[in-house]
């Protein structure tokens, strides 16, 4: 049999080849590269900021407490596809403080500055070590906001970071402070909001209102500026009186809204959330998909990757 020279396949072919995979799963699109310096050097190199190498659709199931030394779980949702990471950068001076679509949020133990890791590609990005708040300037911690409590983080495909901060003993206020790697400060702004659940939905932030509707936060308001900070993009309708908790989520690439109905424990109304009639339209069903509602964040999961997932449940 003669042996096949792979390193020689058509430049043309292992593009294409490449593109396909990294529009499915970037950790694919690594092993694909591993092959050869030829494919390599025909491919773009994962270690960016783009958001194609985003590990989209990964989660990490392992306990944020499991020591250092140990590799860490992580699941593809769509797939079931299940790997071990060793975080080498944990036994480099940095402590894990949170997980998100995959992409790890680093602490600098000695600077208590942040960092952006991606696991698979294991491209690491110093975020700002300075923050804007009120015209003020000053060196950013995450304690740096006190009485309050990190309750979120989310990250967009442009890589921006948000992090949300619930304020203890007030009722009706969140400060939220963002940045991009490439910013040289966080930025930082206060809502006066009953906290409730939020979510980064096609790099936009939306959080529920009980009294206004669905709301979404413009985070590139510039103060004395015409732009608003909030944006009343559902209105509170009749739809919203009846509901108590809810929670936005993503599932098959539709933006949902799911709500507990009042006086009834346990039972669950779905809805698409339609941004451009700007209502709430009620499903019955989610065929082929489980919800996980959590306060933090909720997920999607699909149910022909794991066998013991039911089928529209939540």
């Amino acid at each position: 049999m003669t042996k096949r020279d792979w390193a020689t396949l058509l430049i043309d072919l292992v593009v294409r080849i490449g593109l396909i995979l990294l529009a499915d799963d970037v950790t694919e699109f690594v092993r694909f590269r591993a092959v050869c310096h030829s494919w390599r050097s025909c491919t773009p190199n994962p270690k960016d900021l783009d958001g194609r190498f985003h590990p989209r659709k990964w989660i990490m199931y392992s306990s944020l407490d499991s020591p250092a030394t140990a590799a860490f779980d992580f699941v593809n949702l769509s797939t079931g596809k299940k790997l071990l990471v060793d975080l080498t950068e944990l036994r480099c001076g940095y402590s894990l403080i949170y997980v998100v679509d995959g992409l790890c949020l680093l602490e600098n133990n000695r600077t208590h500055t942040l960092a952006l890791l991606n696991p698979f590609t294991r491209f690491l990005t110093h975020l700002p070590n300075q923050v804007r708040h009120n015209s003020r300037q000053f060196p950013f911690v995450l304690e740096h906001t006190p009485d309050s409590t990190l309750s979120g983080v989310y990250i967009s495909s442009s890589s921006m970071v948000v992090l949300r901060f619930d304020i203890d003993d007030e009722e009706d206020s969140i400060h939220l402070v963002y940045a991009k790697p490439t910013d040289s400060m966080w930025r930082a702004i206060d809502i006066e909001i009953m906290p409730s659940d939020s979510f980064l939905y096609r790099d936009q932030f939306y959080m529920i209102d009980p009294i206004e509707g669905l709301i979404r936060i413009n985070l590139h308001h510039e103060k004395n500026s015409q732009t608003q900070v909030t944006d009343v993009v559902v209105p509170c309708d009749r739809d919203f009186m009846d509901l108590d908790d809810c929670y936005l989520v993503e599932c098959d690439g539709k933006f949902i809204m799911v709500a507990e109905i009042y006086d009834s424990p346990g039972h669950h109304q779905l809805f698409r959330i339609d941004l451009e009639e700007r209502k709430l339209v009620a499903i019955e069903c989610i065929d082929g998909y489980a919800l996980y509602l959590a306060t933090q964040r909720s997920l999607s999961i699909c149910c022909k990757s794991f066998c013991c997932a039911h089928d529209n449940c939540i």
